[in-house]
């Protein structure tokens, strides 16, 4: 049988996009263009090589916050967002309803 995913409602509170870094992976580039216009190389965050970087396959990141978090809190580019932004975004609700459940 196959598994559902289960839907995750926004809050809009910007914290995804804020306070995490969110690394980019070539299939997160690929399937959004704009991300090349404002990617760093993330040597250059971390302060590690260039060779280092690419032997650990991080070669990049966005700024923060993020360059697409609008002024309302909503993602310009939700629908091709990079993977791990919905990751962080997952964990962030999970763990806000676990603390609510708790109270």
């Amino acid at each position: 049988m196959a598994r559902q995913k289960k839907q995750i409602e926004c809050v809009k509170c910007g914290s995804c996009c804020k306070c995490f870094r969110i690394v980019l992976s070539l299939a997160d580039v690929n399937k959004e263009p704009r991300l090349q216009k404002v990617m760093i190389p993330i040597y250059k965050i971390l302060g590690k090589t260039r060779r280092y970087m690419a032997e650990k396959k991080l070669p990049f990141a966005l700024p923060k916050p993020c360059p697409f978090l609008l002024p309302n809190n909503e993602c310009s580019i939700y629908e091709t967002r990079p993977q791990i932004a919905g990751i962080i975004h997952r964990e962030i609700v999970n763990a806000s309803s676990t603390r609510n459940k708790r109270r």
